[in-house]
C-alpha cells in the first residue's frame, strides 16, 4: 500500500474523526513542563504526510521513530503505509498516548496487520534510546531552544546515516548535515519548511 492511497486516508479520518489532542490536563502539562519541552500542538497534514512518507522510502530494514509523536496519526500513517519494519512512536503526555493507542486497536479492528508494526512508548523523547533508529521524525517547531538544542546533541550521537526530519531548524553542526529542505502543510502554516538531516561519520549510537 502506498502513504497517500486513497482508501488509506479515508481509513486514518474515520480513526482520528473526534480525536483531539491539541489540549492536555494538569498532570500532563506538568509532566511536559518537568521535561523541558513544550505542551504546544501541531501535526503535519495527511496529504503532505503522504508526500513526505513517499519521499523517505522506508523499507524493511528501516526503523522509524516519531519524537513526541502526539496521538498517533504521523506514526500510525507510517506503519500502515509504508514497507517499514518498526515504527516506534514516543509521547509524554499519557492523555495523547492512550489515544494513539485507541487509534491503534481501532486499525487492528479494521483489519490491518501492519498497526502490529507500531510501537507506542509513554515516556520522555530525550530519555529514549535511538540506537536502532534509521530515520527519526520530530515535530518539534513548538519546543524551547534549550529542549531542542538538546534534542540535537541527542540525534547527532546516533548512528551515522541516521536521517532526522525536523520542523525546525537546528544550528550548524559537524555531526548533522543539512541534505534537503521541503515545503509540506502543517496544522500551523502551509508549506511550512521541513529540514531533512543526515548523521555524519563519527557519530555514536545511543
Amino acid at each position: 500500500m502506498r502513504p497517500d492511497d486513497p482508501e488509506l486516508l479515508r481509513l486514518l479520518r474515520r480513526i482520528y474523526r473526534g480525536v483531539w489532542g491539541y489540549d492536555v490536563g494538569p498532570a500532563d502539562a506538568a509532566r511536559v513542563e518537568r521535561s523541558g519541552g513544550a505542551e504546544t500542538y501541531g501535526e503535519i497534514r495527511p496529504a503532505a504526510a503522504a508526500r513526505l512518507l513517499a519521499h523517505l522510502r522506508l523499507g524493511p530494514s528501516d526503523v522509524l521513530y516519531d519524537l513526541g509523536s502526539g496521538t498517533g496519526r504521523f506514526a500510525l500513517h507510517a506503519a500502515l503505509g509504508t514497507r517499514v519494519g518498526r515504527v516506534v512512536g514516543v509521547e509524554l503526555a499519557r492523555a495523547r498516548h492512550e489515544a494513539a493507542v485507541a487509534a491503534r486497536a481501532a486499525a487492528r479492528a479494521a483489519g490491518r496487520r501492519r498497526a502490529d508494526r507500531l510501537e507506542l512508548r509513554c515516556a520522555d523523547l530525550l530519555r529514549v534510546s535511538l540506537a536502532d533508529a534509521t530515520v527519526v521524525y520530530c515535530c518539534d517547531t513548538a519546543f524551547p531552544e534549550p529542549f531542542l538544542a538538546r534534542l540535537a546533541r541527542k540525534v547527532a550521537r546516533a548512528r551515522p546515516g541516521l536521517r532526522f526530519v525536523s520542523t525546525a531548524p537546528l544550528d550548524p553542526s559537524p555531526r548533522l548535515a543539512l541534505e534537503e529542505v521541503l515545503r509540506l502543510d502543517m496544522s500551523w502554516r502551509r508549506r511550512s519548511k521541513t529540514y531533512l538531516y543526515r548523521v555524519a561519520a563519527g557519530g555514536r549510537s545511543r
